[in-house]
């Protein structure tokens, strides 16, 4: 049994993606700090993938499967079918 999967409505996408623009700012601006700690620039760049990777599933009306699992949310995503947003 796979991780439960959820269809979201297509405008949910753009919250999506807003989240992960702000995620990649969190990272960006963490990553200017001297005394930090790194994996939470990872943790907080992570997040962002796996927001904007979701917003493309959603977009799509595809189900969003309830993982931070990035490649698994990668081979969810069609080369036939290329993202929205450009």
């Amino acid at each position: 049994m796979g991780p439960r999967e959820i269809r979201y409505n297509r405008d949910y996408a753009k919250e999506l993606i807003s989240i992960a623009e702000a995620d990649l700012e969190s990272a960006k601006a963490l990553a200017k700090v001297e005394k930090k700690r790194v994996e939470n620039v990872f943790f907080l760049a992570h997040q962002g993938l796996e927001k904007a990777l979701k917003a493309v599933l959603c977009w799509r009306h595809q189900s969003i499967p309830m993982i931070h699992d990035i490649g698994i949310l990668v081979t969810k995503l069609s080369p036939s079918n290329p993202p929205p947003f450009g």
